[in-house]
Order: structure tokens, then C-alpha cells, then sequence
């Protein structure tokens, strides 16, 4: 593969010198020609050339039309280019030298991207901080997962994407916990346009739309306070990412009005048993997730949503999951959620009520958890409160109601990265007894690139 590498090479070199022989005899023996001067670089470059949907291209006059390259490549005619009509085995020389298996100087493969009509990213976030309370409850998913209080935060979430023609959009997600040392990922999808915004299909691993905060790419750092509300990991899964194929688009009929929906197909979740014969209980949600492989049975589940935006600020949602989530294949999971926003000038209010129904083998259990959050943002600061419950059957021990009261402060507003520190501090009630379970404090620093 080389030595034709380098064969080709050289035999684009010879004709290149045999091109500057021939130049040089033919400007000695046309001495009467006129002297052609280099392009003004004031001018005013000239219009990027049209593409036909017949693979073909318009020349710079308009009326010439000249095949597409190998591979999408647009060859520029040799009388554009100014070059005799001479070609290496039938290539024409002009598309010869354009070629990337001949001519290397074009960079890296990220240097290439656009010639192909790709456009590519690469974001980032990093969130840094330390969470602590009186009592440790490792029982409840948001607690950053972990009995050590106070407990040190280190997360690097790197988002990277590519975008073909408008039609054709990938992205996958990477996350780096520094003080697990864990590398891992949400989803990494790919998208593809079928028409204009009103279907798209989505395949491969992707976060489940399911409420008002799962919904994001990072729900974590989306969300406005250090901690997520007690439903969002005990009620309905957090950050829970599918296998699978969705359907999904929007409809707009104004400024800020719309409507959009998605339905998908999925593996499902999942309740693993440490030895085949062990109850089904229910168990928690939070480890049911990341069921990639049909190893114990071949069950999909089913899930859909659907957003209105009715005027500028305001959104309700409705959601709704079903499926098969035992090993044995006979106990099924009914998730609903319900989330409204409401945004006016500098103030914000959301709300979210979610509901589970797990079978199992001797009932069924009811798991219900919601939050109510108001903020104003000021220019630097915003204030946040917010109020949330759960209720869990088969785990009334950890049936708790708290109230937050949060900051969150901007010292940059209006530049990008956007970067922000954020505090909070929650008393937790068991509903059970009346007392105070624990006092949840946490401080974070985050920054978005």
C-alpha cells in the first residue's frame, strides 16, 4: 500500500515538472502575450460554486457542468483551474491533485471534515465540589452515591458530535468521575432527518424522554440546585439511558408555541437476582438501568411524551412508560409523569409529579414523588426554594418530604464558558416519624464550554 502510495506521488511530480518545462518553453517562444497578473487580494472572492441534486456541479459561469470527485469531492474543471486537459490513467490532473490519497498538506482528518459538508464539535462541562450531611443515606440515589460525608466532587462530561448536510447528526457522551476514577457514558446516538422538523429517527443509546428533567443532555448540571429532587432516581430512573429506536420531532406555529412528541421502542429495565429463585421484590430503580443485551429475555418496553408549549415561557408535559423488567419475563413496570414550566422575565417556576407501578410476585407497588421550584434571577445571584416529597412502597422507611433553600451565583453572566458557583442547604423529614433525618448541605463549582 505504500510503495503505491509513493509510485503515485511520484508520477504527480513528473507531470507536475513536465508541466513547468512546458510552461517555461511556451512563455520563451510567446513573448507577444500579454503578462498575466496575480488576483487583487481586495477583490471580492468569487460565489461558492451550486450543487445539483444529480451529484453534478454548476462551473463558475453557470452554464458548464462538471462530475463530482470520488468519494462527494467536487473536481474543479482544468479550465477553471487553468490547466491543460491531461491525465494519469484516465484521472484528470486537477482532480488528481485534490485528491487526499495523493496530497497530504490538507492536515488532519478533522481538517477534512468540511470538504465532505461535515461539520463537527466538541463541548464540554466540569463540575467540582464537596456535598455532606448529619446521617448518611446511601439508600436515596441523589446523594452523589456514597456513605463518606463530607464527600468530594470531581465530574469531566465531554459531549462530541457531527452534523452532515443538516440531515445526518451523531453525538455520544463521556463522563470521567475523578474521585471513582470511573469512565462511562449516557447515550451516544445517531440521528436522521426524514422531514424538515416534524420527524426525525433516533437509534442506539439515548436518554429515555421521560419528564421534565431527563430530558437534557446533562441533566445534572441543567438542573438549577446541587442535588436533584428525591423522585428523580426513587421514583423514575436518573439519567436513564436506552437502547433502542425513537421517534420524535416538533411542530411550531409561532414564536415560542409548539408542540413536540417522540415514541420509542427499548430493551426496557431490568431487575437483576443474585441467584436464579431469589424474590422479585420490586427493588430500586437506580439498578435496574443499562440493560444493553438481550441475555435473559427478549421483551421490548414502550414510552412516549409529548410537550406543549402553548404560549412564549410557558410547557406541559405528559409522559408515560410500560414494559416487561423481571429476568423470568413476567412482571411488567408502568412509569407516568407529569412537569410544567413557566418562565416570565427573570422569574421561573417548575413543578413535577411522577408515578411508578412495579408488579411483583406478591403485590404491587406504588412509588409516587414530585417538587415544586421557584428562582429570580438577578444579574449575578438567583435565589432558589423548593420543596419536594416521596412516598415508595416497599421502602416506607425512606418516605421523606424536605425543603431546599439555594443560590446560585454568576460572575461572568454574560460570557461564554459559562461558569457559575451554586449552594444549597436541605432539611429531610421522615414522613413516618415527624423528625428530621438528616441536613443535606453541598457546594459546587460549574463551568460549560
Amino acid at each position: 500500500m505504500m510503495a503505491r502510495l509513493l509510485a503515485s506521488r511520484f508520477q504527480t511530480l513528473v507531470v507536475m515538472l513536465g508541466l513547468c518545462i512546458c510552461g517555461q518553453a511556451s512563455a520563451q517562444g510567446a513573448g507577444s502575450q500579454p503578462e498575466i497578473s496575480a488576483p487583487d487580494s481586495t477583490t471580492e472572492p468569487a460565489p461558492a460554486p451550486l450543487m445539483e441534486p444529480s451529484g453534478l456541479r454548476l462551473s463558475g459561469s453557470g452554464k458548464e457542468k462538471v462530475p463530482a470527485a470520488p468519494g462527494g469531492l467536487v473536481a474543479e474543471s482544468s479550465k477553471s483551474l487553468g490547466l491543460p486537459e491531461l491525465g494519469i490513467g484516465g484521472i484528470p490532473l486537477a482532480q488528481l491533485l485534490d485528491s487526499d490519497a495523493t496530497f497530504s498538506g490538507l492536515g488532519s482528518f478533522t481538517k477534512l471534515l468540511p470538504k465532505y459538508g461535515i461539520s463537527s464539535y466538541v463541548h464540554g462541562i466540569i463540575t467540582a465540589g464537596i456535598v455532606g450531611q448529619t446521617s448518611p443515606e446511601p439508600d436515596l440515589l441523589n446523594d452523589h452515591e456514597g456513605e463518606d460525608t463530607p464527600r468530594f466532587i470531581g465530574e469531566l462530561t465531554l459531549f462530541v458530535g457531527a452534523e452532515l448536510m443538516n440531515r445526518v447528526f451523531v453525538e455520544a457522551q463521556v463522563f470521567f468521575d475523578a474521585v471513582d476514577t470511573t469512565l462511562s457514558s449516557d447515550f451516544a446516538q445517531l440521528d436522521l432527518r426524514v422531514f424538515r422538523e416534524f420527524l426525525f429517527v433516533r437509534a442506539g443509546r439515548f436518554l429515555t424522554p421521560m419528564g421534565g428533567i431527563n430530558i437534557y443532555p446533562e441533566p445534572q448540571f441543567m438542573f438549577p440546585l446541587t442535588d436533584m429532587p428525591m423522585f428523580y432516581g426513587n421514583v423514575i430512573p436518573s439519567e436513564w439511558g436506552e437502547l433502542g429506536l425513537q421517534f420524535y420531532g416538533r411542530y411550531k406555529w409561532g414564536d415560542g408555541r409548539g408542540l413536540s412528541y417522540s415514541f420509542y421502542v427499548v430493551n426496557g429495565l431490568e431487575q437483576r437476582v443474585v441467584n436464579p429463585g431469589d424474590p422479585l421484590t420490586g427493588g430500586p430503580l437506580r439498578d435496574m438501568r443499562n440493560n444493553f443485551l438481550d441475555t435473559h429475555n427478549s421483551h421490548k418496553s414502550v414510552g412516549w411524551q409529548f410537550q406543549l408549549e402553548p404560549s412564549p415561557g410557558l410547557t406541559f408535559g405528559v409522559s408515560g412508560y410500560e414494559g416487561v423488567y423481571t429476568e423470568t419475563g413476567q412482571y411488567r413496570i408502568y412509569i407516568g409523569d407529569a412537569h410544567m414550566s413557566w418562565k416570565r422575565g427573570k422569574f421561573t417556576l417548575r413543578g413535577e409529579f411522577a408515578t411508578t407501578l412495579q408488579e411483583t410476585e406478591t403485590n404491587t407497588l406504588l412509588k409516587l414523588g414530585g417538587y415544586g421550584l421557584l428562582s429570580y434571577r438577578f444579574k449575578y445571584v438567583e435565589p432558589i426554594v423548593m420543596v419536594d416529597a416521596i412516598r415508595l412502597d416497599g421502602s416506607r422507611e425512606l418516605d421523606r418530604i424536605a425543603a431546599t433553600f439555594g443560590v446560585a451565583v454568576f460572575p461572568f453572566p454574560q460570557k461564554v464558558p459559562s461558569s457559575s458557583v451554586r449552594a444549597s442547604y436541605a432539611p429531610r423529614w421522615n414522613l413516618q416519624t415527624g423528625e428530621i433525618a438528616t441536613h443535606h448541605l453541598s457546594l459546587e463549582a460549574r463551568v460549560a464550554f
